[in-house]
């Protein structure tokens, strides 16, 4: 896996991922072959009436699981913003970022990103 130098990119695309999350863990972005991801904010959101929680990772699929949030109760009707442009999170070639709830279609997830090449 290579990854792209940052200063000769050909291309940078804006993206948007949302995601309704589920036990099973959906994936809201993955690193192109020969590109990085730039996320640059996550917010993860608890439509329902009760209090549940959410993991967020990274996943590489060369070291395994890399845990940025975990078992973290959101209140009922509430956000959480996990990862901002102040402190944004690289992302190099094949690795994703990923999460799950302890419930299905009870936690919402809205990703920003850019994908460099």
């Amino acid at each position: 896996m290579a990854n792209p130098n940052l200063l000769e990119l050909t291309s940078i695309t804006g993206q948007l991922a949302k995601e309704t999350v589920s036990t099973s863990g959906p994936i809201l972005c993955t690193a192109p072959s020969n590109g990085i991801i730039k996320v640059v904010s996550l917010y993860i959101a608890n439509t329902s009436a009760a209090t549940h929680s959410f993991n967020v990772y990274v996943f590489n699929p060369l070291v395994g699981t890399s845990y940025m949030a975990r078992n973290l109760d959101l209140p009922p009707e509430t956000s959480i913003q996990v990862i901002s442009k102040d402190a944004p999170v690289y992302l190099p070639e094949g690795q994703s970022l990923r999460l799950f709830a302890s419930a299905n279609s009870v936690i919402d997830a809205v990703c920003s990103f850019e994908v460099m090449s």
